[in-house]
């Protein structure tokens, strides 16, 4: 007798274990889809249309202060991924080129937004502000 209760307690806490995991894992998918971000895309070239590669890409939410980078590939692109919904700086720099930035960029939500940049031959000390 006391051996089927064991067994009956046994089943029923199994039971419990299970609808938990599998309740906690459905509640818990809202709360990942609430972290929805965008992405930044763009081309960096010359005043003569040549991509710049190894360009370095700087972006900054201008609510939260918080800067990614990056680089360019060897075809002048980039990608910056994983970022929250909110407005931004963006800035390409390289050696021989000024600084180029572009101000108060929007990114909404889960979208792909393309931002390409032209870099002027000039010295490091100049930028040009769009």
């Amino acid at each position: 007798m006391v051996l089927r209760t064991e067994k009956r307690t046994g089943l029923l806490l199994s039971r419990t274990f299970w609808l938990t995991l599998c309740l906690s894992c459905i509640l818990a998918a809202p709360a990942y889809a609430q972290n929805a971000t965008s992405t930044l895309v763009g081309l960096v070239t010359d005043t003569t249309n040549a991509v710049v590669p190894d360009a370095k890409i700087t972006v900054t939410n201008l609510g939260t202060g918080i800067s990614r980078t990056t680089t360019t590939t060897a075809n002048g692109e980039y990608t910056v991924p994983f970022l929250n919904v909110g407005r931004y700086k963006i800035t390409a720099e390289k050696t021989g080129f000024q600084t180029s930035t572009l101000q108060d960029v929007s990114l909404p939500y889960e979208q792909t937004v393309r931002e390409d940049m032209t870099l002027h031959v000039g010295a490091i000390a100049q930028e040009v502000t769009v």
